[in-house]
């Protein structure tokens, strides 16, 4: 009866754990230009969201992406 527990206990905390997280991404180009390319790994969708890392202004002329 206790390996029975122990087998179901052990099964579950195996079923509910995270698995390994995905950051590997590849960037092909110059960020924020019109021709780049970002390749995910696809063990995780949706994608995690990319940090944004330019800056708004007021006016989008003067606004930047980096």
């Amino acid at each position: 009866m206790r390996t029975a527990a122990a087998l179901i206990v052990a099964s579950t905390l195996m079923i509910i754990s995270p698995g390994p997280s995905a950051h590997a991404q590849k960037i092909t180009g110059t960020p924020g230009s019109p021709d780049v390319t970002t390749t995910i790994d696809g063990r995780v969708l949706p994608p995690p969201a990319q940090p944004f890392r330019g800056q708004i202004q007021r006016n989008a002329t003067q606004s930047t992406l980096a």
